[in-house]
This record gives structure tokens, sequence and C-alpha cells, in this order.
């Protein structure tokens, strides 16, 4: 491969070079190359590297601080407000006839200044001394609160128990707990002297400083200070591990700053809080919210009624399912696709932890059992924005499964959830997605793509899934756009099939082509050119390089080779990386830099692997194309001197033409215009001998890198 010493290459001319021209918006027509003859939707959105989509494929460790940081910059926009507190509570915690008693329960805090006589009232002392740090804001707070909700529920001083679902990365401060729920499979011995996300009620935040609020009342609502975005980032995070591990249509959770509160209703949009209160001033607020939400059924407190905790007979039935045996097994009712027919009852364990956003689609995949009739499942369960021209997923597997789509799932069961949408966009200003939760079956089941038993299969699952990936395309002119690692399942029997369709575009459809206002795509395999350019529309090729990426991530991350565990690592970044320019996220130049360099081909080595390795150089010399510059006047005129030599069939005019640089851009760009070359290429090497027949999935060391903090911040220090 020649030597590429540019810093664009050929796919990037004509596009807005910001990096390297900062803002003078000069704008060059980009050269075909390749040429166009494969094109997908008419216009696209910008790119966002989401936490939700971009952690479990990350190999960088990030520490609980930067954790909060990532997820603030994300949710820029999400929170809607300052909502006046009585509004917050007649809206979403109105309970007829509760009987809130009057005068209501009093709250102790701090005082407004502790320099002041007045301010050492005895509302704001705790056996005779003022109330200062966030344990005792905490206890006091934790005091008042457990007897408006009464003997149902504990409220517990969780703030140095961090939760070991999370890696010890979370502690919230208090935590409620129900004690018994036959429902919700809570009994009164499960552990509530600590953090746990998957068991509590709501959380609350404290802070013994207000200027470490996340928002301001006046001007802009989001506070744009290092405290206060690290607050909302903690919030949001905490939210996101109760959400994750629950089954969950919104939940409440309460901040404390200082002697002032905001209440917060967070679901799949967005969250709404409140103006910030005296909750000392005015108890009645914040004793109305315990009052209240103790009285409220389930469905009010934000549990999903679709979900309800197995029976002991049916938990028999749950011990086939992968997962850890200690997770509870849950029964979830998932709708039928054609009216009128009935409801499918499915067994599934309960969902584990993963670093995620609150807000968004929150997808979910997991193994079922339909109680009806003992069949194995892959069962689906997210949140789909809910706008003009967004199929759903069930309809989109009919359109594919009518014109013969090889390598899919069959379509088992599936459509909305019946009354659970999301409410935050009914009161922001119009910039927020309103959201349907959708729950769908699919009667194939596989294995993670991180499982493969031989690198021949890992290379034959991801042909099968292209060739479905063709399909879609060239049969019913849908693109799927996230070709990823978690999108691509081995069967049984081997063979591979593409799955999560309903991110795809109909390209005939200008409404569906058109229709999100975030691009899609997992960052970790979205091509280069897309990383480079957030704002280019998404076409067939990007599809089809990102499943080089995934072969290579897997590889490198699950098979053996001649990198060390600080080269693997440094290596990886290719894939996280990321950076700001122009308040858009961008990467890819790590992805270009390897490709047009001489790494695929000279440094990267799978050990006793002879065809896997001239395989992965055969991709990345082909896709290199698209980023390599275009060829120079010398290159042309050493190819043209050659071409003499071919046409009178002298021998080593053959030799010598492959080792020119227009030869074998010819060569690429032919190959990257033909519909099956991808598919060919992987079917051909796999057909090949030479393969090991044992090299199944390992996971390899990798070295460097932070570790993430377990220790919950410093009680009354930068929180």
């Amino acid at each position: 491969m020649p030597p590429a010493t540019a810093t664009d290459a050929s796919i990037q001319k004509g596009m807005v070079d910001q990096e390297s021209r900062g803002n003078q918006g000069v704008q060059r027509e980009r050269p075909q190359t390749p040429p166009p003859v494969l094109v997908a939707n008419p216009k696209s959105t910008p790119l966002s590297k989401k936490v939700s989509g971009s952690a479990p494929y990350s190999s960088a460790k990030v520490e609980r601080d930067g954790r909060f940081e990532t997820l603030a910059g994300e949710s820029t926009g999400m929170f809607v407000g300052p909502m006046p507190p009585k509004d917050f509570l007649e809206k979403f915690l109105n309970v007829p006839s509760s009987g809130f008693p009057s005068p209501s329960f009093a709250f102790l805090g701090p005082p407004r200044n502790a320099s002041k006589e007045e301010g050492q009232s005895q509302r704001s002392e705790i056996e005779g001394r003022p109330i200062k740090s966030e344990v005792e804001i905490a206890t006091s707070i934790a005091k008042t609160a457990g007897e408006c909700v009464g003997p149902a529920f504990k409220l517990a001083l969780t703030g140095s128990k961090t939760d070991p679902e999370t890696d010890h990365l979370f502690a919230a401060d208090i935590c409620m707990y129900k004690l018994l729920d036959e429902v919700l499979g809570y009994t009164s011995t499960d552990p509530m002297d600590r953090t746990n996300f998957a068991r509590m009620e709501f959380f609350i935040e404290v802070k013994s400083d207000r200027n470490h609020d996340g928002f301001r009342d006046d001007g802009v609502f989001e506070a744009d200070t290092v405290t206060g975005k690290s607050t909302r980032g903690q919030l949001a995070s905490y939210a996101a591990a109760i959400m994750t591990t629950q089954f969950r249509v919104h939940l409440f959770s309460v901040l404390v700053c200082g002697r002032n509160a905001r209440l917060i209703r967070w679901d799949r949009a967005g969250a709404i809080i409140t103006n910030s209160f005296d909750y000392v001033d005015e108890s009645d607020i914040l004793a109305e919210f315990f009052w209240n939400y103790a009285r409220l059924p389930q469905s009010g407190r934000g549990y999903d009624t679709s979900a309800s905790a197995a029976s002991k007979d049916q938990q028999v039935h749950g011990h086939s399912l992968p997962g850890p045996l200690n997770l509870p097994v849950f029964v979830l009712s998932v709708p039928p696709r054609e009216e009128g027919a009935q409801s499918k009852e499915i067994l599934v364990r309960r969902p584990q932890f993963i670093q995620q956003s609150p807000f968004g689609r929150a997808t979910r995949g997991m193994r079922g059992i339909d109680l009806s009739n003992g069949k194995q499942l892959y069962l689906k369960d997210y949140w789909r924005p809910d706008a003009a021209g967004i199929e759903k997923e069930g309809v989109i597997y009919d359109v594919l499964h009518k014109k013969g789509v090889r390598n899919i799932a069959s379509f088992y069961c599936g459509n909305d959830v019946a009354g659970q949408t999301t409410r935050t966009q009914d009161h922001s200003s119009g910039s927020v997605e309103k959201f349907q939760h959708y729950r769908m079956a699919l009667g194939d089941v596989g294995r993670p793509l991180t499982s493969f038993r031989s690198s021949r299969e890992l290379v034959n699952a991801i042909a099968d899934a292209m060739e479905g990936h063709q399909d879609a395309f060239e049969r019913a002119n849908i693109l799927h756009r996230d070709i990823s690692v978690g999108n691509i399942l081995i069967k049984d029997d081997g063979r591979g099939m593409l799955i999560d369709w309903d991110l795809s575009v109909n390209n005939s459809d200008p409404v569906s082509a058109a229709r999100r206002m975030k691009r899609t795509g997992t960052w970790q395999f979205i091509s280069i050119s897309l990383l480079l350019n957030t704002s280019r529309r998404h076409e067939l090729a990007d599809d089809r390089e990102s499943a080089l990426w995934v072969l290579l991530w897997v590889l490198l991350r699950y098979s053996r080779h001649n990198l060390s565990a600080s080269e693997l690592s440094d290596l990886l970044l290719i894939f996280d990386e990321s950076r700001w320019l122009d308040e858009t996220v961008r990467g890819g130049k790590g992805k270009r830099d390897f490709l047009v360099s001489d790494i695929p081909s000279n440094t990267v080595q799978f050990v006793d692997r002879p065809v896997l390795n001239p395989l992965i150089r055969h991709l990345s010399e082909t896709f290199a194309v698209r980023y390599q510059l275009e060829p120079s006047a010398e290159d042309i005129e050493a190819y043209n001197e050659v071409l003499p030599l071919i046409e009178t069939h002298r021998s080593p005019g053959n030799r010598l033409l492959e080792t020119l640089v227009v030869h074998r851009r010819k060569k690429a760009m032919s190959a990257l215009s033909k519909s099956r070359w991808l598919v060919d290429a992987l079917r051909e090497a796999t057909s090949k001998d030479g393969w090991p027949s044992e090299d199944r999935a390992v996971a390899q060391t990798i070295g460097g890198g932070g570790q993430g903090s377990g220790q919950k911040r410093k009680r009354d220090g930068a929180s």
C-alpha cells in the first residue's frame, strides 16, 4: 500500500474542512471517488457520540467524574424547566383525597447564613448545633421524609455505600426503598442499607453548597459552571442506573443544595425540573411530595405495569435463561403485531447495569422464554421516537421478509406498549422528542459476535449479516445504518444474522430518510467519512466500511495477535477517538491514519491465521481508497508507461502493474462499485483451507488506562 502523507483524503475534498481552515466557510466541490454507484438517504443529520451506544465497546476506562462530565455534555437541552413546584405536584403527583395533614411536617436545614444570628433557629440545628455538612442535611431530610411516607417505605443514608453493580462507582446520598411488593418482587430481606439502583424507588442527592446546583432559575437554565455540569451528570448517571436495571416508564428524584431543593421527573425524552425552593421555610412542598408519592399506585410511581416479578413456578423455567442466577426473573407482556391478537407472556432475567444515558431509545436485548410453549426467543425492549416517517420495527421486518431478505431473524410478536409514552416533550419549547415504549420478540436467538467459536465462524457470520444488508438495500431499498458488534448475532448453526432494523431508513420515502434529529450509529464502528464530516449523508459504502471495523475490533479484543497489551491499548484508541469542533463531536482521524498507512499490512498480525491476515489487508487496502490522495502526475505517468507492456503481454508488466498507485486505486474503486464485492471477499476467504479449527474468542489483555474511582466524593469537599 502506498504511503499517504496528506491530512485530508480524497473523500474529504469538497467537504468544509473546518479543522484546517477554522470558520472561513470555504467549500470545494468533492470529487466523486469512489463513483456514487450506490447512494443512500438524500439527507442526513448531525452525528453525536452517545454514552448509550459507545460505552459498551469502549476500551478506555473513565473515572466517575469523567462519566458525569460526558453525560452532562451529551444531555444538554434535555432538562426542561423551571416548573413551579405546586404545578409539578398537581401534574405528576396528584393524589385525590390523600389526606395530606395541615400543618404539615417540618424539615430542618442549614441556616441561610451562618454568620447571621437570625439563621441560628431551631429548624437549622441538630442537638443545638447548626446543620452544615451533607451528612447532617441528609440525616435530617431522611428522618422527616420517613415520617411522611410511612412504614411501608424506608429512607436509607447511603452516601458512602456504593452499588457493587456499578463497579462501586455510584452512591446516592439517600435511597428510598419499598419494604414489600409482591408484584415487583420486593421482599423485606433485600439489602437496603446501601445504594441499590435495581431496587430503589428514587434517590435524593444532597449538596451542602447551593452553588453546586446544576440549574439556574434566572438566565440559562442549565448552569454552565464546572460544579453545575458535574451535578447534572451525576443526577443523570443515577437516573440511568435505575432505568437500566428496572422496568420503568418514569421516575422521580430530589436535588438538595444547602437549604434549597428541586423536584425532578425523568423519562426517556428528558427531565422536568422545578424552581428551587427553600424546603425549611416551605416544608409543605417537600412534605407533600413524599406524602403523595407514598400513596401513588405503581404506574404513578413510574413502574412499567406490563412487567411483573415471576411466580415461584415461573422462576423454575427461568433457570435456563443466560445471566447470573441471582438476577430476579420477570414476566413481560409483549403486545401482538396484529390488532386483536393476544399478547405473549415472556420470561426474562432482570437487565444488568450498563453505562447509559437516561434519555433516548435505551435499547435492551434479552433472551426470553414464551411461557405458553417454552420457545426460546430474543426480546428487544426500547423507546422509539414517536414521529412521522418512523415505522415500527415490526412493520420493517414485515417488508424485509416479504422481499426475501436473507439472514435476518423471524419476527415473533411485538408492538407499542399501550399507554406508555414520554411526557417531558409536552412541557418543552419543542426541542424535545416524544418517545413511545416498544417491545418485540424475535423467533431466532443467537450468541454475541464476541463469542465466536473460531475466526472462520466470525468471518462467516459477518458475511451472512452483510448479505442480508445488501439484500435489504437492493430488494427493499432499506439501509440499515448501524452495522455494529451488537447488531450481528451468531445462531446455533454458526450462521450470522443482522438485527436491530429500527434505525434503518427507506430510501424511497423522503420523510423516512430525513426523519431524525440525531444521526444514528455505534461510534466505534462508524465509517471514517461520517466521523470526519458529521453532516455528510449516510451511504451504503459507510455501512460496508463499518463491517471492516466490526471485524477488526472483535479480532483485536478477542483473538491472538502479535501486539503487546500496551500496543493493543494504543491501537484501540482509534475506535474511541473523539474531539469537539464547532460544537460538534468528531472522530475518524485515527482510523484514517490506520487505513492509509502500512499498519494493517505490516504491524498487526493474527497468530497462525494464514488466511485471515491477507483478508484484513485486502479489506483495508480497498476501503483506504476512500481516503487516499488522488494520484500525482508522476503516478499517472508511471502507470501510462506500463500500459504498453501489458498490451503486448510481456510478463514483467503484470508484476509491475501491481506495484503502481494508479492501478491499485482503479482496482479498489472497481471493487467498491460492485454490489457483492464485500460479501464475496469474505466468502472467498472462508472457503480456503488454512483456518484453525479451535481459535475461539478469548479476551485479550489491554494495558494502560486509568481505573474508575469507586470513592464517593468527599462529603463536604468538591461534590
